[in-house]
């Protein structure tokens, strides 16, 4: 099996889903067989697991020179490397590529990830409506959707758009035990001031601006709150309450760090796919405090492994200390560690991916691993 993968920006998300995928899919079909198409300015984005044929196109921004190089860059990878399976990543990589296949004879199979809904969200606008029914429209030439999340099935319901095939995959990443963090707290620890860490892009999606509003009505010293990440896209300023300590974005290892020394990770965002921050923290043994919305109901059970806020009420912030003061903090920790080893394995993702692929995928193709367990079969038989 051949695979496309194209993504029209890498920035958050995006790359670390390829850091997961690329490497289970490389060994499985082959170096050779996988390429992924992205920005030539976010190469240094995907890490050295990504180890496979990687193609670039010029990106200067969201704009109609930067897709008309994706569109001209993908219709030139498609042509020369033939692939099986075109897997599309994001809104705008998903519109150039269904356009740019859709009436081709000979076209490949095309799957679908939007990894975050673009009418998602409850102020709806034009704009949002626009993309809404685009979708609607495209939906015919997707063979495959990928959901990250439950959420993602029930909103396109609620939509009413429709695809042949619309496969849950729920998103998840490989453990690892550096990454592993002691939930055993000392006792300077459990009387110590209660630290919380923001993670993400400082755009509206991500709430920034909420948390901040909401930390400065706190009293001093209540909590100290560090974030990391940076401004991604255009428009609006973030001004920064004096005591926040900012870090921008940091190496994955040092990220790590900044989780092992946070009681909890705050993320209030306003919309979302399926972050997988949220489960490297989970994967780390902290709890989440996080927005009622989107995933988030599935990835946390509130008052267990994190609390859910309903962000759109004034004291949030507030109202989720109180209730996280009241709880135990340790037994917390070891049931977000226990959430990530049950529902959240990069393992069983990757072989979901898999199996939703060969489900469209012409009958002669398999995988090394097919092919080894074909073989298995019949001595056994």
């Amino acid at each position: 099996m051949k695979i496309l993968h194209v993504c029209e920006s890498l920035v958050g998300g995006p790359a670390s889903y390829f850091e997961e995928v690329i490497p289970f899919q490389v060994s499985e079909f082959g170096r050779d067989a996988v390429i992924v198409l992205v920005p030539r300015q976010h190469r240094s984005a995907l890490g050295a697991s990504v180890d496979c044929r990687i193609e670039t196109f010029n990106r200067s921004g969201r704009n109609l020179s930067s897709f008309f190089e994706l569109w001209k860059q993908f219709r030139k990878t498609t042509k020369t490397f033939v692939p099986d399976i075109v897997h599309l990543h994001g809104t705008f990589s998903g519109v150039i590529g269904r356009l740019a296949t859709a009436f081709l004879r000979n076209r490949p199979k095309i799957v679908y990830c939007a990894h975050c809904w673009s009418f998602d969200r409850s102020d709806v606008r034009l704009r949002h409506k626009a993309f809404e029914w685009i979708e609607r429209y495209l939906a015919p030439f997707t063979d495959m959707l990928i959901s990250i999340s439950p959420h993602e099935i029930t909103l396109l319901q609620e939509r009413n758009i429709k695809f042949k095939h619309n496969e849950l995959v729920v998103s998840g990443i490989r453990d690892d035990i550096s990454h592993c963090t002691d939930v055993v707290e000392t006792e300077s620890d459990a009387t110590s001031q209660l630290k919380l860490l923001f993670i993400g892009r400082f755009d509206e999606q991500k709430g920034l601006d909420l948390l901040f509003r909401e930390f400065e009505a706190l009293p001093p010293g209540r909590v100290s709150l560090a974030v990391v990440g940076a401004k991604v896209l255009p428009g609006g300023n973030t001004e920064f309450p004096r005591d926040v300590v900012m870090h921008g974005w940091v190496p994955r290892d040092r990220l790590s760090d900044l989780i092992a020394q946070a009681d909890a990770v705050i993320m209030p965002s306003r919309w979302e796919g399926m972050p997988l921050v949220a489960l490297e923290v989970l994967r780390a043994g902290r709890p989440i405090l996080a927005s009622n919305i989107g995933p988030f109901p599935h990835i946390l059970t509130d008052e267990v492994n994190g609390v859910l806020m309903n962000i759109c009420a004034k004291g949030f912030l507030k109202n989720a200390l109180d209730r996280l003061e009241n709880l135990d903090l340790r037994r917390m920790k070891i049931e977000a560690r226990k959430a990530y080893e049950q529902k959240f394995n990069g393992n069983r993702m990757n072989y979901e991916l898999l199996s939703s692929y060969k489900i469209i995928a012409r009958p002669k193709l398999g995988s090394r691993g097919s092919e080894m367990n074909k073989g298995a079969a019949s001595i056994q038989g």
